[in-house]
């Protein structure tokens, strides 16, 4: 997930469709897919220049049919339109459960643990 969002908005939108669940335990929230996707999209298009490095140890416990995925990731992103580079740490925590033969996101989670931000030149933020 974290290198899917280091890559361009047209590969990561294209993706992000296929990785969640209809309905998503969304930072708290019961969402739809639909409007996941609705956010990402639009924290896509805010920042279209991210890298996203996670962290060692990335842990992972599975029981049937669900497997939780948790750990930290370094990140940079850009908006170029506010010339802001934005810097740090997060958490992230991911259920996944097995659908068929694919892996679906029923519940994603996490937080800032530092973030640093910057203003850029204008000819810096393109």
């Amino acid at each position: 997930m974290q290198q899917l969002w280091s890559g361009p908005n047209a590969d990561v939108l294209a993706a992000v469709d296929e990785l969640y669940q209809d309905d998503v335990n969304y930072y708290g929230k019961k969402t739809t897919k639909a409007g996941v996707l609705k956010e990402k999209r639009a924290f896509a298009q805010r920042f279209p220049q991210r890298e996203y490095k996670p962290k060692d140890p990335v842990l992972v416990s599975c029981r049937d049919e669900t497997c939780t995925v948790h750990g930290e990731v370094d990140f940079r992103a850009i908006d170029p339109i506010a010339h802001v580079l934005s810097t740090g740490v997060a958490t992230f925590d991911y259920e996944f459960v097995v659908v068929g033969a694919k892996l679906k996101i029923q519940m994603e989670n996490g937080h800032v643990v530092t973030r640093t931000r910057q203003t850029l030149s204008p000819n810096a933020a393109r």
